[in-house]
């Protein structure tokens, strides 16, 4: 009679709380994770705006470079000069001149072409195909200056490209751009705390992930948004992507003035582990004091 006694005192003292301690664990657990999906959130998109803004200044300082130069006399009286694109020594003395004007801009990519698009010379670090090239520049002698992201094989560019004029007349164009690669996320990740990656046709160009596995992932799932989402451009989609060693929450977004067909996106991160660190301490803590409280209930 006694012992029974005893086994229902223990079950109206010590289940009660016991309950409440897992109860309140739940709650705190439950409280705390959706405060910090919440937090990440608004921050990979506080992240997303830094970057429309980054490359915005980019394309305006691309812009003022590219009609300083297209109006200093030195530049735009040489493509005036009689002869065809193929005339070697036309080719050198342009070239001579666009290597001393990107001597101040510091292009990655400054290229000048004829009245007919035709590529006279190019002096960047980099240089454009035909085919990527010839399309935009078109558009752009037809129609006036343009500021577009140029996809080419293994890289993409910011670029702006200006009509040249002389004597009224049209007598070429020229194309400065700028990368998007991992130089251009490593500054993007020291203003956002936001692991950031370019993707241009399925094809990383630059990333501050270390792990070539999680690189993989990040293309595995933009693929998936771009297939999913076939009918309308990727923007601004946030999603939990499981890496080699971290889970992430992801926002993957289209890159501004680049085209569906081509496929390029910024994809930014953070680590939902190394955010929720201290929620796994606040779980092993309140644990224990759940466990202390159950011990003192039976003695």
């Amino acid at each position: 009679m006694r012992l029974r006694l005893r086994w229902k005192i223990m079950a109206f003292t010590v289940l009660p709380l016991v309950s409440l301690a897992f109860f309140t664990l739940w709650i705190v657990n439950r409280s705390i994770t959706q405060n910090v999906h919440q937090n990440i959130h608004e921050d990979l998109k506080r992240a997303s705006a830094v970057l429309d803004k980054l490359l915005g200044s980019r394309a305006q300082s691309l812009a003022v470079a590219s009609r300083m130069t297209v109006q200093d006399p030195k530049f735009f009286s040489v493509l005036a000069i009689p002869g065809s694109y193929r005339d070697s020594q036309l080719r050198k003395t342009v070239e001579g001149v666009a290597r001393d004007f990107n001597t101040i801009t510091q292009a990655d990519l400054f290229e000048v072409t004829d009245a007919a698009g035709r590529l006279i010379a190019s002096v960047g670090r980099d240089r454009t195909d035909a085919q990527g090239r010839e399309a935009f520049v078109a558009a752009a002698l037809a129609s006036g200056p343009a500021s577009i992201i140029l996809a080419q094989p293994h890289a993409h560019y910011q670029v702006f490209v200006t009509p040249v004029f002389a004597g009224g007349r049209r007598v070429g164009a020229l194309v400065l751009g700028a990368r998007i690669d991992a130089e251009l996320a490593d500054q993007l990740r020291q203003l956002t705390r936001s692991e950031v990656t370019f993707v241009s046709g399925g094809t990383v160009t630059g990333s501050t992930l270390d792990d070539r596995d999680d690189c993989d992932a990040v293309v595995t799932a933009v693929n998936g948004l771009v297939e999913r989402d076939a009918e309308a451009p990727v923007s601004g989609t946030i999603a939990e992507l499981k890496g080699h060693r971290h889970l992430y929450v992801t926002l993957v977004s289209a890159l501004p003035r680049s085209r569906p067909e081509q496929k390029q996106f910024y994809v930014m991160q953070r680590s939902f582990d190394a955010e929720t660190a201290f929620l796994r301490n606040t779980q092993a803590d309140l644990l224990g004091l759940g466990v202390a409280a159950v011990l003192i209930a039976l003695i």
